[in-house]
């Protein structure tokens, strides 16, 4: 687990949030990366949807077990 940190943490300088949700294997959607990019893009008002992405993907996560 700290291996894969590492990884991410060395590679998302060099990779945009796109990159990353194609190569998570479902882990960060492609809507949660649109999201983050507005929020680090300062639109703060357009990415409550994050909020609500979230939550869903841990009642999934809850889901599978």
């Amino acid at each position: 687990l700290m291996k894969s940190g590492i990884f991410v943490y060395k590679l998302i300088p060099y990779n945009s949030f796109r990159s990353l949700a194609y190569s998570s294997a479902g882990v960060l959607s492609i809507e949660m990366a649109e999201e983050l990019l507005k929020l680090c893009n300062n639109h703060f008002l357009c990415s409550f949807k994050i909020i609500k992405l979230a939550l869903k993907m841990k009642r999934e996560e809850k889901q599978k077990i």
